[in-house]
């Protein structure tokens, strides 16, 4: 099986329970990349997870992985789904993390969403 690389574009609380996740089911990748535009909160997180690629401020990097993690607050999301879309390969998979369903309109615009299940109705 694949060993798969994940980007996370938002370096904050839900990012490190993810990674905690991985972590303790034995599942956390080989290769992480992880931005954000707070240097702090990278740091904090690199304390947390010492192997991962902490990138300030640069969303490409993690927008080329496997796995693209959108961990960033809604009024982020529009202008980052707009900056990384030239970098996301058509095998990657974005997934948002975002707490509300604001951004599926821009989701569905880019035919990064593609699915049926009632909760994308």
């Amino acid at each position: 099986m694949k060993d798969y690389t994940f980007g996370f574009i938002g370096a904050g609380r839900i990012t490190r329970i993810m990674l905690g996740g991985f972590k303790r089911a034995g599942k956390l990748p080989q290769q992480i990349v992880v931005t954000d535009s707070n240097q702090e909160a990278l740091d904090a997180l690199k304390r947390h997870f010492p192997n991962i690629n902490a990138v300030f401020n640069d969303t490409k990097k993690p927008s080329t992985q496997d796995l693209v993690f959108l961990a960033l607050h809604p009024p982020a999301m529009s202008p980052v789904l707009n900056e990384i879309r030239p970098s996301i390969g058509e095998g990657t998979i974005v997934v948002s993390l975002a707490p509300t369903n604001n951004h599926r309109q821009h989701l569905r615009a880019f035919g990064w969403i593609q699915t049926h299940h009632p909760s994308f109705a």
